[in-house]
């Protein structure tokens, strides 16, 4: 999409919000196209991240707030743009990826909004060897402009079984939304 939607052939990209999400399959992926950089506010990230695409150049920082002295072809802010619970966060990290955009680059954004979303439950399984995980994961509207995700974790390691819960307050926006 990026590649194909820009006004100018991307050559870099910075990931904004980069974490660790599913095993850093984004830089995986992202690293195959372009030269890119990785921003996120947590250093455990970052390390995991660091660990998994050692090609990409990782740097600490919040995406509401980082300023680099680099513009890119390309900025891509997918799922952690949820993050910005209120919208003064999502101008703010919106201005971030702005600031950051060489003339005709592309900005991509991967965010549920709140004109088609519905509260929802779902279920993770896996296993690797002796360990299994079940994620039970619980969307729930809280108010205008944010819903709660729920998440609970089962991981059983042989016979004994570890249970961890997890809540994130996420920002939930109409299209339209512009103050």
């Amino acid at each position: 999409m990026i590649r194909h939607f820009s006004k100018i052939k991307p050559k870099t990209l910075l990931y904004l919000g980069c974490g660790a999400g599913i095993k850093g399959i984004n830089d995986y992926t992202f690293k195959k196209y372009f030269k890119v950089t990785g921003v996120d506010i947590s250093n455990g990230m970052l390390k995991i991240d660091r660990e998994l695409n050692a090609e990409v150049k990782y740097i600490h920082g919040d995406m509401r707030e980082i300023r680099l002295k680099t513009l890119f072809d390309a900025v891509a802010i997918p799922d952690s743009i949820g993050y910005m619970a209120a919208v003064k966060d999502l101008r703010k990290a919106i201005n971030t990826a702005y600031r950051h955009l060489n003339t005709g680059g592309l900005l991509l954004i991967i965010a549920r909004i709140r004109d088609n979303f519905k509260e929802n439950n779902f279920l993770y399984t896996g296993s690797k060897k002796d360990t299994r995980i079940t994620i039970f994961e619980n969307n729930c509207i809280t108010n205008k402009t944010n819903y709660e995700a729920t998440l609970v974790y089962l991981i059983r390691r042989k016979t004994k079984l570890k249970i961890y819960t997890d809540k994130h307050t996420i920002g939930l926006f109409n299209l339209t939304t512009r103050r």
